[in-house]
């Protein structure tokens, strides 16, 4: 009897703790897949652009790469101390750098495999944005702090430009966006000149009628 009760408890103990550790894996799962990775990028010259991690458990670790200078580091939470936030420093600000951070398991019995594996270029500082004519455009494409692997591919080589080249290119946007302001001022005159036509012939009617209907009074008091 005793030895039945022994077997049943390491069955139930066996059972719970099997269940406990598919919970244990399917929480850290939903965390692998779902690590939150962003860019900060910089916006002066003098700053840092940053790779920005959050790790919010021990359940999962990180294994991060770059292909700037081809290293590789694990990351756990334990290492963030009281924090979630994983900020690595990029190597060159001028350089679009891709990261890749791999998320696996801290409890290998939930599998060795990477659970989601994630790739995130860091873009570079805009050099243009320095110089005097990008000073009060930063709005222009051509200006901005930061140019993102989209900017990067539309304007291609631009960084390495003359600067007598650069400030025909300034100018070139300057002009489109103006002339993108004026046909915008046009259109928004097209859709809405009713809300305000109307509201004006509806004053002038009035004014109209009150003028009328005074000179009609003046006119009856001299007949008087």
């Amino acid at each position: 009897m005793k030895t039945k009760k022994i077997c049943l408890f390491l069955l139930l103990s066996t059972f719970i703790g099997l269940n406990v550790l598919k919970a244990d894996c399917e929480e850290a799962k939903q965390e692998g897949e779902n690590l939150l990775v962003s860019i900060e990028p910089a916006t002066l010259k003098t700053e840092d652009t940053l790779v920005e991690i959050v790790l919010v458990s021990d359940n999962i670790y990180i294994e991060v790469s770059e292909n700037y200078s081809n290293t590789k580091q694990t990351y756990y939470k334990k290492d963030l101390g009281d924090s979630i936030f994983l900020k690595l420093k990029s190597p060159d600000i001028f350089t679009n750098i891709t990261y890749e951070i791999k998320t696996f398991y801290t409890n290998q019995e939930c599998g060795i495999d990477p659970i989601k594996v994630f790739s995130i270029e860091t873009g570079i500082y805009n050099k243009l944005s320095d110089l005097k004519i990008c000073w009060d455009k930063l709005y222009l494409d051509i200006c901005k702090n930061y140019y993102t692997t989209e900017d990067i591919e539309k304007f291609g080589n631009i960084q390495d430009l003359s600067e007598e080249k650069i400030n025909k290119l300034v100018n070139e946007e300057l002009t489109k966006e103006e002339e993108k302001s004026k046909i915008n001022l046009k259109d928004i005159i097209k859709e809405y000149y009713l809300y305000v036509l109307i509201p004006i012939i509806f004053i002038s009617i009035v004014y109209i009628i009150v003028i009328v209907i005074v000179k009609k009074r003046k006119e009856v008091q001299n007949e008087k």
